[in-house]
């Protein structure tokens, strides 16, 4: 195991989303950095490539000179573009998400190494040099924010294994789902927009439907696999996009009852609309440059226009993992046309 800080300094909580893009971890990370003493950090999978550019922060700040990482930057001694691309590219060595596939067609033993290879591949001394820095990281941002609980939206469970070697945060993990449907049909879109880089935008490959549901299956395989199973119980909660949007409070005490049983979701309205401040998420969906009181509702244009041959081609593949996780067994979730 890795000691970041001082054993004597108490441990930071550190909530990580984890699952396949385009499920809905930004806005997951946002809601629950509503909650009192919560704090929403965004994908810090990517912090060193964020310091790197010096992007935008979720609130509107550039990184470098945003009230939160720009102090976490300051705290470091040396983070010279030289570290930051070492730090990058032991992350990269790491990497599980979404180098499986390329060009739409499957490596196999890229595939294998999303499976097993947390634990199998991934270089020791690269894991070392990166805990050390990310316990650094999550120790300077509970006392910046004056935070008890911080929410990583990462979605690597290669990042995961990374944090499970940091002796001073607790670990927690909420794997997300989204019916492999409306994941594929995501990722099929041309110029879905993800970021924005000195005023310019960023945008997402377009993916076939193979490719987004072979990724689908073992990133979220690989996130039920994360924690062992003496562990799980304890550590691990799987939650559905669909239910998150449709009953928005309901599911965020179910994760406030599992975690922090003081915390409280007031954040949320009586007709379930969400009251969003701005935030620091430092990299993820461009959702998180939205804030206000929003009304949720779904995203299930692929009802209407995925053509039906890749619909049937998305239950084939993903069918024994979306039966476990109840898209054929229970009630479906009331429909909307609009998209948060």
């Amino acid at each position: 195991m890795t000691a970041s800080s001082n054993e004597l300094e108490p441990k930071v909580k550190v909530i990580l989303i984890t699952g396949a893009g385009r499920s809905g971890s930004t806005l997951l990370g946002h809601m629950l950095g509503q909650i009192s003493n919560w704090f929403a950090i965004g994908e810090v999978f990517f912090l060193w490539d964020r310091l790197l550019e010096n992007s935008t922060c979720g609130c509107s700040e550039l990184v470098h000179t945003c009230p939160v990482w720009g102090q976490i930057k300051a705290s470091f001694k040396n983070v010279s573009d030289a570290n930051l691309r070492n730090l990058i590219e032991a992350r990269d060595s790491l990497k599980v998400q979404p180098q499986g596939l390329a060009g739409g067609k499957i490596q196999l033993h890229n595939l294998w190494r999303r499976f097993t290879g947390k634990r199998a591949f991934f270089k020791p001394e690269q894991v070392r040099k990166l805990a050390e820095q990310l316990g650094k990281v999550y120790q300077q941002l509970a006392v910046v924010t004056g935070s008890k609980i911080l929410i990583d939206t990462s979605k690597s469970s290669a990042h995961g294994y990374v944090l499970q070697q940091i002796q001073s945060i607790d670990l927690y993990q909420i794997h997300l789902v989204r019916d492999a449907r409306a994941v594929a049909y995501s990722w099929s879109k041309k110029d879905k927009l993800y970021d924005v880089l000195d005023g310019k935008p960023r945008h997402f490959p377009k993916r076939s439907t193979f490719a987004s549901v072979a990724d689908w299956a073992w990133v979220n395989l690989a996130a039920q696999t994360l924690f062992s199973s003496r562990l799980r119980s304890e550590r691990y909660q799987r939650i559905r996009y669909e239910d998150l949007v449709c009953s928005p409070r309901r599911t965020v005490q179910g994760i406030i009852r599992r975690i922090d049983v003081t915390a409280s979701a007031s954040f949320i309205g009586d007709d379930e609309s969400v009251n969003l401040e701005p935030n620091h998420m430092v990299a993820g969906n461009p959702s998180r440059f939205s804030s206000g009181v929003t009304h949720l509702t779904i995203d299930d244009e692929w009802r209407t226009n995925m053509p039906l041959q890749d619909k049937m081609l998305a239950v084939v593949m993903s069918f024994p993992w979306m039966l476990g996780y109840g898209y054929f067994s229970r009630p479906k979730p009331v429909a909307h046309k609009e998209e948060y």
